[in-house]
Formats: structure tokens, C-alpha cells, sequence
């Protein structure tokens, strides 16, 4: 697993340390970090089910002019922010 990306990881560490260390020069914070993840393919054939099923969905309700409510009994539902904000 030495090339990801096109670049070597230690070749991605190193840019990763210049552009930090060039933002701090510019009185700007360091960056939020973030993480990568590789989805399986189990994972991405469900998405595609789940995006094929929406899509079909869509356009069965655009065909009927009709796009119903998710809540069953065509109700609005009240929400807010949870207490502790």
C-alpha cells in the first residue's frame, strides 16, 4: 500500500507539513485533519441499489405528478433544536 493517490505516503506527509507550515507563516490556523476511507464493495453495490431504487422512485412520482408525503398521515412535523443548544 506505498502509492495511494498517485503520490508515496511519505511524499504526502511531506506536503501535507509544507502547506501547514505555510499557512501558520500566514497567521492562519492549521488545518482540520480528516480521514479516508475505502468503502467496500459490499458497501458501494448497496449505495448503488439504494440511488437505482430512489431514481426509479422519482421518476415513477414524476410520470403521476404526485410525490407523497413521507409521513403517512400527510401531517407536518414540528422540529427544533434539542435541548441542550
Amino acid at each position: 500500500m506505498g502509492r495511494q493517490g498517485g503520490a508515496p505516503a511519505a511524499e504526502r506527509r511531506a506536503q501535507l507539513s509544507q502547506a501547514c507550515q505555510l499557512r501558520q507563516r500566514a497567521g492562519l490556523q492549521a488545518p482540520n485533519t480528516g480521514t479516508v476511507y475505502r468503502a467496500s464493495d459490499a458497501f458501494l453495490r448497496r449505495g448503488l441499489q439504494d440511488f437505482r431504487r430512489a431514481m426509479r422512485r422519482l421518476a415513477e412520482c414524476r410520470s403521476r405528478n404526485h410525490f407523497p408525503m413521507l409521513q403517512g398521515d400527510g401531517d407536518w412535523e414540528s422540529i427544533d433544536l434539542p435541548r441542550w443548544t
